[in-house]
């Protein structure tokens, strides 16, 4: 799977950010991810993504190989503000996808925000559910149309 085809927003030892306004981030994960890579990215999240009413993320887990416990505990409190909407996880090994969902449903149930994670196989099916997601959002009028600033 390959992140988009330009350098990264942003980096920590073990993630990629790409910043995709109004409302998309994707991130790319590789080795194993460390509470300096939770903290590099709520650092980034704050300054570039705090003014934005929401937020959909596409995650790629394909080079990825774990989380640290500490990295689990630093993303299940730094977290809790991010306004997500809509998560889009590529591959990740079992291990991956579960710890990736515990903490996800442990973000989701202390902000109690609609926001469900689906597992899927390729960026392209990622970018499908993302596009649905926005549109069962609107369709309900429960997406913020306000846009952010760049």
């Amino acid at each position: 799977m390959a992140p988009p085809q330009r350098p990264p927003d942003h980096q920590t030892p073990n993630m990629r950010f790409w910043l995709e306004p109004p409302d998309l981030i994707y991130i790319a994960g590789r080795g194993e991810l460390v509470a300096e890579d939770m903290t590099g990215a709520a650092a980034f999240y704050d300054e570039h993504i705090r003014d934005w009413p929401y937020l959909l993320l596409i995650g790629d887990q394909t080079e990825q190989k774990g989380t640290r416990a500490e990295a689990r505990k630093v993303a299940a409190k730094a977290f809790d503000w991010v306004p997500f909407r809509g998560i889009a996880l590529i591959g990740g090994s079992i291990l991956d996808r579960t710890v990736g969902k515990m903490i996800l449903t442990l973000i989701n149930s202390i902000s109690k925000k609609d926001n469900p994670v689906v597992f899927v196989k390729s960026e392209e099916e990622a970018r499908a559910w993302i596009e649905e997601r926005r549109r069962e959002l609107i369709a309900k009028g429960d997406f913020p149309q306000k846009t952010p600033k760049g």
